[in-house]
């Protein structure tokens, strides 16, 4: 090889691992923006998750006294209206126990998946 063509065989190379490591920079940098942006999207999910989970909750204790009060007043006891609302919760519970694994494990499981692999 003449010396001509090892410096332009070596500019070649430089300049190649050059771009190799800028092209590394540029896709480490991408991934770190992409990291960030799944979690802040996570983030803001949760939060609103939260915010809408106390809103629901704010709103069924609300009702649910507004309906022991309602159901007290119709059997003139307020320990019965109270009584039946707590009744229906508890079998609302039971069943909730009963098929968790269909009504809530494998829908949460999928949710996740999905929102993993799509966000």
């Amino acid at each position: 090889m003449k010396k001509a063509e090892r410096e332009e065989f070596k500019a070649f190379t430089d300049d190649l691992l050059s771009q190799g490591k800028e092209y590394i920079d540029i896709q480490k940098e991408l991934i770190q923006l992409e990291a960030t942006e799944r979690a802040a999207r996570y983030t803001g999910r949760i939060l609103a998750g939260s915010v809408l989970s106390l809103l629901a909750y704010l709103v069924l204790m609300f009702a649910s006294f507004g309906l022991s009060f309602y159901l007290g007043s119709m059997y003139n006891s307020l320990w019965i209206g109270f009584a039946w609302v707590t009744g229906g919760y508890a079998i609302l519970l039971l069943i909730l126990f009963i098929f968790r694994k269909y009504l809530l494990r494998i829908p949460f499981i999928n949710y996740v998946i999905r929102t993993l692999i799509h966000p």
